[in-house]
């Protein structure tokens, strides 16, 4: 996936949040517009991957035990 596609994902959310902000939740748009946009492009970088979340993020922690493990060990 490249720059442009991502960028369009994120003008995607963008518009998004602008249909969906509600006012009277007393949150800044600001804030909720990076969620939006920034959990649009998450979605999409997750579907291109072949492993569950729950898969990924036991890979990412076995990787992170594994180098702490190392650099402990020297």
């Amino acid at each position: 996936m490249d720059k442009e596609d991502l960028i369009n994902i994120g003008i995607i959310g963008l518009s998004e949040s602008i249909d969906k902000f509600d006012l009277s939740k007393n949150v800044k748009f600001e804030s909720y517009a990076i969620t939006r946009v920034r959990g649009s492009i998450q979605d999409e970088l997750r579907k291109l991957d072949w492993l569950s979340r729950t898969a990924r993020k036991k890979v990412n922690d076995i990787t992170s035990i594994k180098d702490k493990f190392l650099k402990e060990q020297g």
